[in-house]
């Protein structure tokens, strides 16, 4: 008989207010260190160049955009055209604080004028390393970009931004659950029989299930700080484990309630997630994945529900997806076979780079990269997206609200211009 998280609304509220303490904790900390970067009017950083581009404003005036990681939070700053930046370099930058507010600060990314930016160096570090392992093993800079965020979460060129806007696959080169899924399915397969070889001589009486879970999650914890706390693969994680602890106790796993909770305990923790788009997109996926889950999976023999589970999710994400990022293509229609030949591509890169043959793969990647179809721009009002999440919640309860999640989804084509 399976087990309950919690028997009684009075045991959820109990563990609301603990998250309540908990979160309230790390707002005050927030605000200290808010309080402690504004006591000067000025401050010096050591930051990493993510980004640089040109922009020019209304007024004409053309400047570059420099986007800059510090050990803090991520900084927007500008700079005159005179000097040339190069991606992933490291500077010391003298920044203006008495501007910045304390939900910026809060958010971990926000703007600041700079006073002095230093001469660059050359980046270092054991992962920076492997960044460089992995790019010199291309020729063409889109697909060195490609591979370290598919790797590293790094941040990606414009013409790579483009080319996976239209072909709407930001969700597969963006680390989340759907990476860590085929990761730990991965490692698992490999390992198992290297430790059923080892079980059978020494520890009969030990579950390999259990133990290869807890190897492949510390292993995921371990990238998870690589990765610098991205927040899809975060709270992807954190799911992993909350599910595995319930499931070796005997406890429902595939519950609304968890995935709430589990979403609760990361914003009392890290409340800057509650201003991360991708910790948005991540946590809304997942609910649909529940609803199909619960709602219709049931009803489907398993070669419909590999399918129509895919349908479902896609249709349903169409309207917050397209409501941040409007850009539209037939190209789009593509994304769900691609998923599949995803799910056999990533694994199979990673082991290609580990032997140096990276770019194996480069010429028929660069052709895929660089097809493009007109696009379009889906412009979703705000009405349309505040309805599609309202019916997202309804679905937990209505069955046919979770129908109308997928029929909604089909709408963004009547607001394409």
């Amino acid at each position: 008989m399976k087990l309950q998280l919690f028997y009684s609304k009075r045991e959820i509220l109990y563990f609301l207010l603990i998250l309540l303490g908990i979160l309230s904790i790390n707002l005050g900390l927030k605000f200290y260190e808010f309080k402690e970067f504004r006591a000067k009017n000025y401050a010096f950083y050591d930051a990493q160049i993510l980004n640089a581009y040109t922009k020019t404003n209304e007024r004409g005036r053309t400047y570059t955009v420099l986007k800059l990681k510090t050990a803090d939070f991520t900084l927007y700053t500008t700079a005159g055209l005179g000097r040339e930046f190069h991606r992933f370099a490291r500077v010391n930058i003298g920044i203006v604080t008495k501007n910045v507010k304390f939900l910026d600060f809060l958010k971990q990314r926000f703007y600041a004028p700079n006073f002095k930016i230093s001469a660059e160096t050359a980046p270092s570090g054991a992962k920076w390393r492997a960044i460089s392992f992995v790019r010199a093993q291309h020729e063409d800079e889109m697909t060195a970009d490609l591979y370290s965020a598919l790797y590293f979460a790094t941040e990606i060129s414009k013409p790579l931004r483009a080319s996976v806007t239209n072909w709407g696959i930001a969700h597969i080169i963006s680390i989340s659950g759907f990476h860590l899924g085929i990761i730990f399915s991965t490692v698992f397969l490999l390992a198992m029989p290297i430790y059923r070889y080892f079980q059978d001589r020494y520890f009969p009486y030990r579950s390999a299930k259990r133990d290869l879970s807890v190897f492949v999650i510390v292993l995921m914890s371990g990238y998870l700080f690589v990765l610098d706390f991205t927040p899809s693969f975060l709270r992807s994680l954190a799911m992993c484990c909350v599910g595995f602890y319930l499931a070796m106790r005997n406890f429902y796993v595939v519950k609304f309630t968890n995935l709430f909770l589990t979403i609760a305990l990361l914003l009392a923790f890290f409340p800057h997630l509650a201003f991360s788009i991708g910790f948005y997109f991540s946590c809304l996926g997942v609910l649909y994945i529940f609803l199909y889950l619960h709602h219709f999976a049931p009803k489907f023999k398993l070669w419909q529900n590999v399918i129509l589970f895919n349908l479902y999710v896609w249709l349903s994400m169409n309207v917050a997806v397209y409501y941040f990022f409007p850009t539209a293509s037939l190209q789009q229609l593509s994304v769900m076979p691609l998923g599949y030949v995803f799910v056999i591509f990533y694994p199979l890169s990673i082991f290609l780079h580990l032997f140096g043959l990276g770019g194996a793969l480069d010429t028929p990647l660069l052709a895929f990269l660089n097809f493009a179809l007109p696009s379009f721009q889906a412009q979703i009002p705000p009405l349309l997206f505040a309805l599609a999440n309202i019916c997202a919640l309804a679905a937990i309860k209505l069955r046919y609200a979770a129908l109308g999640c997928a029929i909604i989804g089909i709408s963004p084509i009547f607001f394409i211009t």
